[in-house]
This record gives structure tokens, C-alpha cells and sequence, in this order.
């Protein structure tokens, strides 16, 4: 089970990056990967499993741990995943959720155990591992006394004619001037006013995502003198990701003669695959003790993504009158590549005899370093991708992960608990989305068959 906990000081956050088909903040959400797949003994851990060995969790984590493996093994985990947001806007708390069912992972592990030489185990891994998991709602609301979202729409308009506006590929812009969310401050002038201008609306966004990302395995792991165990894994990652935003405003207040309300119902479905490499080494310093380490080489994606936006407004039109319009984008589909950061991960394990275990992992990643292409034209700006990951280096930032775990054996039972923090890869002062995951889960395992 999961809870996690994300806090917004700011709708303007959702609001500036409403409209375009990615932004820094879905930049953070394709580079992070979470304790919400995998085995369910690695979910019991919440994924602390960078220093242990025999789960096919550590594949996709620190593959040295392949190396632990003394028999074959074959694996299948399905998964329930629960999680609940509380949302402040503005000192309004709001509360929503989701549960969602969904396959964490399938492996097999061959291994070749040798006896009398110094290469102990020779061990194969195939299969595949839930990476993260975007099923997910949330729902934030609040009455903002500063800003409107037709600011930012008067804000992206400035400098461009009325004639050109209306010709205009930039579909926010275009689709505020259609709707009379936005207007001149003076005939011929090149300077808007939003028709809610600075704010003093009631604003209101339900979130709704779903989809994961999926690892395709393929590692090797060998154990040297009983002590030392490398591995190494090359992975196909895919993802499978959408994002429903239903953002709306409303004169609740009665403080705005040019505007009554709006609403901005926005669709994003990406999908893609991409590539990367991981290499990791355990080490036992004690007979209760095992250190390790692995890294992450960045995942290089290519993503296929189709968006549609459609708002509707009802704002004073040209003859002063209030009155309602709808504005739909045209569909929109085009491919681009991602490069997603490297990850450094380091952990410790202490086992005391066979009765159990409390394992630590630290991870780092810089998400400022995650990168948008494309080697075809960008129909929206030539310009686009240079200011996203612009905007990335701007709002992103370095963030650790901590993750513990133990276990404890009674026989053939296994108990299990776990807890992880992730931090927030955003700047942003007074945001964050760290989250918090708490897990337990128990077990059996026997000779040949095991429930874990």
C-alpha cells in the first residue's frame, strides 16, 4: 500500500505550462521512477534493494544482485496500488485518490552454480519490471486573489498583431482571442488585457493520470569467491502515459464586469521506448554486512504523443455583452526523443544471521539534466524545444531518494515493511511534490515454491 503527498503553493505552476504539449513538469514526471513495481517482495521494501541479492527487482535497480541467484527461478507479480493526494491551494485543502490493479512484474532467472572455482554463479535474467506507475487524481482548488490564467494568455500575446493572432499556430493564444479571454488595450495596439485581469476568480483543476512505465530486462550477474557479486543489465523501457487536465475559472465574486468563467479540458497520450545500461557491484565487508553500488546511464527515448485541447469561455464580446464561445484545437500528433538523467545509486544491507535483515538505499538524480529533441520539424516554433529545455534547467533540480526496508523470517514466513522518501524536482519556492510511500507485506517461501 502507498500514500503519497503532494503539495502546490501555486496554480500558476499547472497554468504557464496548461496549453503546450510538454513542459518541465511532465519533463519530471517521464524521469521518475518509484517503489510501485516490481516483486512484491520489493514493494514490501519499498524498493530498498541496491545491496541485496535473489529478486528479480534488482535488475532494474543494481543488477549485481543477479549474482545471488543458486537456482533457477521464475517469477509473476500482480499488484494493487492505492494512492491518496491532499492538494493546499492557497490555505484550501483538498483531498482525492485511486486505486488501480496492474501486473509489477514477470522473470526468469537461469542460473549456473559451479562449485570449486572462483566464479561461483553464472546467472541470466530475462523479463520485465513496472518501473512507475501513473494511475493517479488529484484535484486542486482555491480563490486567487493575484492572478488569472487569462494573464498568462495576455502575457504569451504581447508584441503580436490582432491580424496575426488570428492566424496564430500557438493554440492557447489563438484559442483565448476566439473566446474574448483576452483584447487589445487600445485599437491597433499589440498589448492585451486578460478579461479577468489580475485575477480575484475562483479556479478549480482535476487531475486524472494513467499508464506506467514498463522495463524490459536483460542482465547478467556472476558471483566472485563468495563475496563479490557484478552485474550488469541492458534495459528497454516503455512508456505508456496519459494526462487528463480540467482546469476551470469562475467570477464567483462578482469582482470582473468582462468575464464569468472558463473552461480548459486538455488531453496529452504519450507513448514510446527507449534504451539504457546499468552496471552494479555488491560487496560483503562482514558476514552481516554487504555494500552496493550501481549506475544509471541516461534512458534515451523516442515517444510518439497526440494532445487535444478544447475551451470554452463566457466573456464580454465585441459588443460589451457577455456571451459564450468555444475554441478546439486541431488534433495534434508528432514525435520527439527524450533523454532522461543518469541515476547514482549506493545502499547497505545488514543481515543478522537467517532470521532477517534492514536494507538502505540512497539515490541521486539530477532532473534539470533531462533533455527534449527532435531531428524533424516542430510545426508550433522552431524555437520550441531550445525554451523547454530552457525552462527544465530553470524549474528542475537535483533530488535524492531514500529508501529502507527490512525483513524479518519466521521459518517460511517472511514479514515485511518499508518506507521511502522521494524528494522534489522542482525549484519552485513554496512547491513541492515530494511523496512519501509506506509498505508492508508478508510471505512464504519454501524449497521450490515461494509466495513472496
Amino acid at each position: 500500500m502507498k500514500h503519497r503527498i503532494s503539495i502546490w503553493a501555486s496554480i500558476a505552476l499547472w497554468a504557464s505550462a496548461g496549453l503546450q504539449a510538454q513542459s518541465f513538469i511532465d519533463a519530471a514526471t517521464l524521469a521518475q521512477t518509484t517503489a510501485s513495481g516490481g516483486t512484491a517482495r520489493s514493494n514490501g521494501l519499498a524498493g530498498a534493494t541496491a545491496a541485496l541479492s535473489s529478486d528479480f527487482s534488482v535488475v532494474s535497480n543494481n543488477p549485481a544482485g543477479i549474482a545471488g541467484y543458486r537456482k533457477s527461478e521464475l517469477t509473476f507479480t500482480p499488484s494493487l496500488y492505492f494512492s491518496d493526494n491532499e492538494t493546499v491551494l492557497l490555505n484550501q485543502v483538498n483531498n482525492d485518490g485511486k486505486v488501480n490493479f496492474n501486473i509489477g512484474n514477470f522473470g526468469i532467472v537461469l542460473s549456473d552454480r559451479r562449485t570449486g572455482k572462483n566464479w561461483t554463479t553464472a546467472n541470466f535474467a530475462l523479463g520485465f519490471n513496472r518501473l512507475a506507475n501513473f494511475h493517479d487524481q488529484f484535484y486542486i482548488s482555491g480563490y486567487n486573489e493575484e492572478n488569472s490564467l487569462t494573464d498568462y494568455y495576455a502575457e504569451q500575446a504581447a508584441g503580436i498583431s490582432e491580424t496575426d493572432l488570428e492566424s496564430l499556430a500557438n493554440f492557447d493564444v489563438n484559442g483565448a482571442y476566439q473566446t474574448f479571454l483576452i483584447n487589445p488595450i487600445a485599437a491597433g495596439a499589440t498589448e492585451y488585457a486578460g478579461a479577468a485581469q489580475n485575477g480575484n476568480v475562483l479556479q478549480k483543476e482535476l487531475v486524472r493520470t494513467k499508464g506506467s512505465v514498463s522495463e524490459l530486462n536483460i542482465g547478467l550477474g556472476g558471483l566472485y569467491k563468495d563475496r563479490l557479486s557484478l552485474g550488469a543489465s541492458l534495459n528497454v523501457p516503455i512508456i505508456n502515459y496519459k494526462i487528463q487536465k480540467d482546469y476551470s475559472e469562475q467570477d464567483s465574486e462578482n469582482k470582473h464586469s468582462n468575464f464569468d468563467n472558463l473552461n480548459l479540458d486538455e488531453s496529452v497520450k504519450t507513448n514510446g521506448a527507449g534504451i539504457n545500461l546499468k552496471v552494479g557491484a555488491n560487496y560483503y565487508l562482514a558476514d552481516f554486512v554487504r555494500v552496493g553500488v550501481a549506475v544509471h546511464s541516461p534512458t534515451f527515448y523516442s515517444v510518439d504523443e497526440e494532445y487535444t485541447t478544447s475551451l470554452q469561455a463566457a466573456a464580454a464580446n465585441e459588443n460589451g455583452e457577455i456571451a459564450s464561445r468555444s475554441y478546439d484545437a486541431p488534433f495534434g500528433t508528432y514525435s520527439y526523443d527524450i533523454r532522461t538523467p543518469a541515476r547514482l545509486v549506493g545502499g547497505v544491507a545488514l543481515f543478522y544471521k537467517d532470521k532477517g535483515f534492514l536494507s538502505a538505499d540512497y539515490e541521486y538524480i539530477n532532473y534539470a539534466k533531462t533533455k527534449y529533441s527532435s531531428s524533424s520539424d516542430f510545426s508550433l516554433d522552431a524555437s520550441y524545444f531550445s525554451d523547454l529545455n530552457s525552462s527544465i534547467k530553470s524549474n528542475l533540480q537535483a533530488a535524492s531518494n531514500i529508501r529502507i526496508g527490512g525483513e524479518l523470517a519466521l521459518d517460511n514466513l517472511r514479514l515485511r515493511a518499508g518506507y521511502a522518501l522521494y524528494g522534489s524536482p522542482f525549484k519552485a519556492e513554496g512547491s513541492t511534490s515530494e511523496r512519501s510511500i509506506y509498505s508492508a507485506g508478508f510471505g512464504f517461501r519454501g524449497d521450490n515454491v515461494f509466495l513472496i
